[in-house]
Formats: C-alpha cells, sequence, structure tokens
C-alpha cells in the first residue's frame, strides 16, 4: 500500500495520474512510502531463463508500482544527493527492494550479472545489469535498437497513432540500452515521417516552430516528447486522419491535380 500522498486536498502540482505513474524526471528517491511499512512477498514467478523475462519484468514491475517503489529501479534517473531530504528513505528501499529482487531470481542468472564486474550494490544497479544481460547489451543490441528507431514508417502500421505509439517505445528501449539517440532527434524523424502526408500538413504547422526553438534550447525529454506525441494523437483521430497514409495522401494530391487540369481545359 502506498503511504505518500499526492494526491488529493492540497496537491497543486497540477500533475495527472499517468504524469506522475510515467514520470521520466525527478530522483528515484521521489514519492517513496517508508519500506518499513512495507511487506514485499516473492513473485510467484522466479525469472529462470531470458525466455521467461517480458512476463517476469511484468510481474515485478506492477508489484513495485502499487507500492510506490518502481522508482528505485528506474536506472535512467539519477540517485538523490546524500544530503537530499530523501535520500536514507531511498538508501533504505533500494537496499531492500534489492534483496526483494535477489529472491525472485535464479542463482545462477544472479552469478553471470555478478560475473559482469559493475556495481550492483543497489537495486537500480542489478536491475540496468541484470537487463543487460538478458536483453543482449552491447555493439550489436545498440545498433540494432537505433536502427529499429531509423527504419521505423508510418505505413508499417495500420493507423498513424500505431505509428506514434510504436517510436515512443522504440526511443525507451534505445535510451535503456544506452544509445545515444534523443527524444528531440526521435521528434525530429516523426515530424518528417508525417510531413510525407500532405493530409498532416495543417496539423504539423503548428508544432513546427515550437520544435524548432527547443532545437536552439534545453532539447526535448521524454515526458514531453510523449506529452506531444498524445496531443498529436487526439488530434489526429479528432479529424478522421488516423488512418491516411503516404500512398492515400500522394493519390489525393494527384487526383486534386487531374481535377485542376480537367477544369483548365
Amino acid at each position: 500500500m502506498v503511504t505518500n500522498n499526492i494526491f488529493g486536498p492540497g496537491n497543486t502540482t497540477g500533475r495527472s495520474f499517468r504524469d506522475v505513474l510515467h514520470s521520466t524526471s525527478g530522483t528515484q528517491a521521489d514519492n517513496l512510502p517508508d519500506i518499513a511499512e512495507i511487506q514485499l512477498f516473492r513473485l510467484k514467478l522466479s525469472l529462470s531463463s531470458k525466455d521467461q523475462w517480458e512476463n517476469w519484468y511484468t510481474m515485478m514491475k506492477s508489484t513495485l508500482v502499487i507500492h510506490n517503489l518502481h522508482n528505485v529501479i528506474d536506472w535512467t534517473k539519477p540517485e538523490p544527493k546524500p544530503t537530499a531530504a530523501n535520500a536514507q528513505r531511498w538508501y533504505n528501499a533500494s537496499l531492500e527492494v534489492k534483496s526483494w529482487l535477489l529472491n525472485c531470481v535464479d542463482w545462477e542468472l544472479i552469478r553471470e550479472v555478478e560475473a559482469r564486474g559493475k556495481p550492483i550494490d543497489f537495486a537500480h544497479e542489478f536491475m540496468r545489469e541484470l537487463s543487460a544481460m538478458i536483453t543482449g547489451e552491447g555493439n550489436v543490441a545498440m545498433q540494432n535498437a537505433f536502427i529499429a528507431v531509423r527504419r521505423c514508417r508510418r505505413n508499417d502500421y495500420t493507423t498513424v497513432t500505431k505509428y506514434l505509439t510504436e517510436m515512443r517505445y522504440r526511443l525507451r528501449t534505445a535510451m535503456d540500452l544506452g544509445v545515444q539517440v534523443t527524444p528531440w532527434m526521435v521528434w525530429v524523424m516523426i515530424f518528417d515521417e508525417l510531413s510525407k502526408i500532405p493530409l498532416l500538413n495543417d496539423i504539423l504547422v503548428c508544432y513546427r516552430k515550437d520544435m524548432n526553438e527547443r532545437a536552439n534550447s534545453s532539447g526535448l525529454t521524454l515526458m514531453q516528447l510523449s506529452e506531444y506525441i498524445t496531443k498529436l494523437k487526439v488530434v489526429i483521430v479528432n479529424q478522421g486522419l488516423d488512418e491516411a497514409t503516404v500512398i492515400d495522401s500522394v493519390q489525393t494530391v494527384n487526383s486534386g491535380k487531374r481535377k485542376l487540369l480537367d477544369d483548365t481545359e
């Protein structure tokens, strides 16, 4: 049970439930409960092979989310500073969650993680190395993740919204593996891909100025990209353009040209 109240009376952040749950900003210590008040039970599925990874990870992450402990395994977020007010709470929670994870993973896999020779003192370090080992971190995996982002195309999916969802997923996967690809770079790729669909040109105009401004400032965070994608999905669906494709748009433009020629003859 989550013991920290981050919603309800007195909350002036204005953040939605999903914003908090999927936040990519802040530190691992944000909104942590007192670990002493929580009892984590061993998962029914113990991770013993790579084939079990997706099911095991889903069960593990869901368990931590219920208790609001999922931030301590997120290695993409920084640790709190030792002088931070919530530093002790994070320290206790991270060690406890790491101990719990060790009880949910087969000993042979744990030995393989230890053999990698990288620090695994805290929960996020252990999860980073376990994930890297299971998913095949290295030059090949990083290259494949980067290529997956670059090759993602609108016409590979039945709708524009599915394409946008997949691009966001591929970016997060690449970033987790350490690929040096940024949310702003992916936003440029998305913008370029959707610009090939003339039916969407009017929608994209309103995003162009803001995108260019961010290119000259601090860039774009993953959360901001997610917000852009969510808003873009809503607009596209509301205007009935979710199934628009490059082919459809080319045909529409060509049809318009033929009509114009017919009218002038």
